[in-house]
């Protein structure tokens, strides 16, 4: 499946909360999110612009891989995900088969959905707030974004280490 995002940076997070559930959107996430990113030695992953993720979610465990992204307008990378039941048997996998943890995140998230469209709002310190909104199509998102008073010019096609070198924040992920 294909993840098509977008991110609107230093956005009002109560006013746009508010915007989101006029919609009808309806709260599914409110919490911690930990993620770990993996990959081979040498960044081989990276350096073929794939993505290797273990993230939790409150209660929720997902392994994710990205691949072959693009950012033109919107960010458009190949995506596999699959909920997990034990985050540290799969750790110790990932490990066992020669992965390499590279890189730990923490963050808040407020994420709300409506039928295929996700919004999620992002805190992270020292990082205004920030709305990444998702969808399964190009057009679906535009028409997502129009609903809450922004068109593609107000956004950036940035993934979450696009933001945290834009806040001067580092990060060991290039993609």
């Amino acid at each position: 499946m294909d993840e098509i995002e977008v991110k609107i940076i230093e956005i009002d997070a109560p006013a746009v909360i508010k915007k989101i559930e006029a919609l009808g959107a309806k709260k599914a996430f409110d919490g911690e999110v930990v993620s770990v990113f993996f990959d081979k030695p040498g960044d081989a992953l990276q350096k073929d612009k794939q993505v290797f993720r273990l993230r939790t979610l409150g209660d929720k465990t997902l392994l994710t891989w990205k691949s072959k992204g693009s950012k033109t307008d919107v960010k458009l990378f190949d995506e596999v995900e699959f909920s997990l039941d034990d985050v540290e048997a799969a750790k110790r996998m990932l490990i066992g088969l020669g992965f390499i943890i590279v890189e730990e995140d923490r963050k808040r998230r407020t994420s709300y959905k409506k039928g295929k469209i996700s919004y999620e709002i992002e805190y992270r310190e020292g990082i205004p707030p920030y709305l990444e909104v998702e969808a399964h199509s190009k057009k679906e998102l535009i028409e997502a974004l129009k609903e809450l008073g922004y068109d593609l010019a107000d956004t950036k096609p940035w993934s979450g280490s696009d933001v945290l070198r834009h806040y001067g924040k580092k990060t060991k992920f290039k993609i």
